[in-house]
This record gives structure tokens, sequence and C-alpha cells, in this order.
């Protein structure tokens, strides 16, 4: 019931690792066609739309597409929210450059040194 999953959920240790590891599963269910956990990847997808578009809307796009990494286990694993991001993306005319980052040390190493990172490792099309 939504009781004692609320309950299991906040009087977990850590609830907000136990909430993502529930991720999977719900990408898994969306994936054999559950309405609701379609719907639950869907309003994932759009969140991270809106928070794209407005850092989008901080950053000068004079010079063209921004560039935008998509990475974190779940957005990486799951095609679906990967799709409906950019769908999201483009119906908010947000334009960018996708690409995915499957490997969490690429984005350590561009954040650490951006001047090296280009020769240290390559980004991967969405």
């Amino acid at each position: 019931t939504v009781n004692e999953l609320t309950k299991t959920v906040y009087t977990n240790p850590d609830p907000r690792s136990f909430i993502t590891s529930l991720a999977p599963h719900v990408a898994m269910t969306a994936e054999h066609g559950d309405n609701k956990a379609t719907a639950i990847l869907d309003w994932a997808a759009t969140e991270l739309a809106e928070l794209v578009a407005r850092t989008a809307d901080l950053v000068d796009g004079a010079d063209g597409p921004i560039p935008l990494a998509l990475g974190g286990g779940f957005l990486v694993r799951s095609h679906r929210l990967q799709e409906q991001l950019l769908e999201w993306l483009g119906k908010f005319k947000v334009e960018c450059e996708p690409k995915l980052v499957t490997d969490p040390l690429e984005g350590c190493i561009r954040l650490a040194d951006p001047q090296f990172a280009g020769s240290l490792v390559k980004w991967h099309d969405a």
C-alpha cells in the first residue's frame, strides 16, 4: 500500500538511496508497458528538461547549440528517459548537442581540467 511504501522509505536510514534503488525497477516496468511507470519516467524527463532549459537561459547561446552531457547511472541506462528528455528539450526550444557520458571518471576529468580533458577521453553520441 501507499502507507506501507511511505513508511518503508522514510524509516530507512538512507531514504534517498533507497528511492534511487527503485529507479531500475521503474524503468524495467515501463519497458514492459506499465502506464504508471512510463508516466514516472516521462515526468522525470520533463523535470530534467525544465532544469536544462532554465540553465540554458543563463548561457549565451550565440555560439550555437550548448553542449549537454547526459550522465548518471539511471539516465545512461534508460533509453526512454533519454528520448523523452531530448523531446522535451525540443519543445522548450533548447538547442543542444547531447553527449552520453557513460563513465563517471570522464566527467571528473572534464571538470578537473577542461584544457586536457579532450585528449584524455572521447564523448559518445546519445
